[in-house]
């Protein structure tokens, strides 16, 4: 480029003063192959540098596609990070949900023991209350069973007494029916008794006469 090109533009120099015209084409010659050194010196230079810059390129290519894959490989994972932020996210609302859940649940299931405890221990002082009643009551049906059981032997000895009188009354107006004196007399105080006397003698007649009668048909 430098010395070459100088070379190509400049017209022929003239020969110096004092030199031959052979010692001026030896002179002129000597330029001439240095350019073209030169020139040969640049031109491998260039293809060195061609080489190298299509090495260059080509590394870039690659450091291009590896690049392209890495971004691509970046995005894949920046997607799979939201995805997987959005999974722990919903995962976390689902957790906070059960927790809310199973507290709510374990709060209902306190109440419902609390309410339970408090119903069995109302129902404890119930049954103790029913035992005393129950015992009261068992007291009270004793007393009332000696107290009907006394009641029923007194009516039995006044039954079985009121019936021995009424044996002794009919037995003794049976007894002045044959005496006319007696019997008027008897009749008299019978006509005087009442109606409940006069009703005594007549049952305890139909019950004789009823007795009689059965006793003559077993004889017959």
């Amino acid at each position: 480029c430098g010395p070459s090109a100088a070379m190509d533009g400049d017209p022929a120099e003239e020969p110096a003063a004092g030199q031959s015209p052979d010692e001026a084409e030896d002179d002129q010659g000597k330029p001439s192959k240095a350019a073209a050194t030169e020139q040969e010196i640049a031109q491998q230079r260039i293809q060195r540098l061609l080489g190298e810059n299509a090495k260059l390129c080509e590394q870039l290519s690659e450091a291009g596609r590896i690049l392209a894959e890495e971004k691509a490989l970046e995005e894949e994972l920046r997607a799979q990070y939201s995805a997987a932020l959005s999974k722990k996210e919903r995962q976390r609302t689902v957790d906070l949900n059960l927790a809310r859940t199973a507290h709510a649940a374990e709060r209902q299931e306190v109440a419902h023991l609390t309410e339970a405890a408090r119903q069995c221990c109302e129902l404890e002082d119930v049954h103790r209350r029913l035992q005393g009643v129950h015992r009261q009551l068992a007291f009270a049906v004793d007393l009332q069973a000696q107290a009907l059981g006394e009641c029923e032997h007194k009516i039995a000895a006044r039954s079985r007494r009121i019936r021995k009188l009424e044996l002794a009354l009919y037995a003794v107006v049976s007894r002045t029916q044959g005496d006319a004196h007696l019997e008027s007399l008897v009749s008299d105080l019978i006509a005087s008794s009442g109606p409940l006397v006069q009703g005594v003698l007549s049952r305890e007649a139909q019950r004789q006469a009823v007795e009689l009668l059965a006793k003559q048909k077993a004889v017959n």
